[in-house]
């Protein structure tokens, strides 16, 4: 399952959570209120893969 950033606009911040993509495009609940927290755009998390596979030349 793809991990996904969300945002709480009721305080409590930022959050991860693991979610199917069927899910993806609905709002999470915040595990601090409970309430619906809007999905937020962020960069791939890359760190750890080779450097084939970024498409990178060898060194």
């Amino acid at each position: 399952m793809p991990l996904y950033d969300y945002r709480c606009e009721q305080g409590c911040g930022e959050f991860r959570a693991f979610r199917p993509m069927a899910e993806s495009s609905r709002p999470a609940p915040c595990p601090q209120c409970d309430r619906p927290a809007a999905r937020t755009l962020a960069a791939p998390m890359l760190a750890g893969a080779s450097p084939g596979w970024l498409g990178a030349p060898p060194a």
